[in-house]
């Protein structure tokens, strides 16, 4: 192998950002486990996906959040569309990627809120909530928790977007505010974060 090539090679094993990551431990969580196509999906190295396969083996190979509270994700959205999915009846969250997890799913209100929050939700609503009480939604905090049920590009929701990915929302409950740091992508919230919500979280499962 030359050394341009090794170089090139180096660099793949490095592209994987971690909501890239997050993708495919979703993917093997949910029985996708062929190293190989992954990694051409991902455009990365074979031996980057066996490295999370195995990660996920040792874990205990836990499916989504089949696997207990302790594996549930948490996505982190900017107010006032938190806000909209738990309350207003926003009921598909658009995204750029398509995601295999399903259960419920800690909605996380960002640090950065839109600028023009009732521009925002103007083209789903009528009439819009007032400017006053949209610039007082918490931020930097988990407010609530859906269902994750499935995941499609043909939505007829009022709230999906055209050429995105459309998660799938049900169920909306909110939560005592919980403060915590969000991240990009699907992401396992802190266990202090778990331990104020495992009794809604569990209740979900066993419903």
């Amino acid at each position: 192998m030359s050394t341009k090539s090794k170089a090139y090679l180096r660099k793949k094993r490095h592209e994987l950002g971690e909501n890239e990551r997050q993708q495919i431990r979703d993917k093997i969580q949910r029985g996708d486990a062929d190293v190989y196509r992954l990694a051409a999906e991902f455009h990365c190295m074979p031996v980057q996906v066996a490295g999370i396969k195995a990660a996920l083996s040792k874990q205990g190979g836990l499916r989504g959040a089949a696997g207990g509270v302790d594996k549930v994700r948490a996505l982190t959205v900017k107010q006032p569309m938190a806000h909209a999915i738990l309350h207003l009846g926003k009921d598909v969250e658009n995204r750029s990627r398509r995601t295999h997890y399903r259960g419920p799913l800690l909605i996380h209100a960002s640090a950065h809120r839109e600028r023009n929050p009732r521009e925002v939700l103007a083209p789903y609503l009528d009439p819009l909530p007032s400017d006053q009480s949209l610039r007082n939604l918490p931020t930097r905090c988990i407010v609530g928790v859906v269902n994750v049920v499935d995941c499609v590009r043909n939505s007829k929701s009022k709230w999906a977007t055209r050429g995105e990915w459309h998660w799938v929302l049900e169920k909306p409950s909110i939560v005592e505010p919980i403060e915590c740091t969000g991240r990009l992508g699907l992401w396992i919230p802190p266990a202090k974060v778990l331990k104020k919500v495992t009794s809604c979280l569990e209740a979900r499962m066993n419903a």
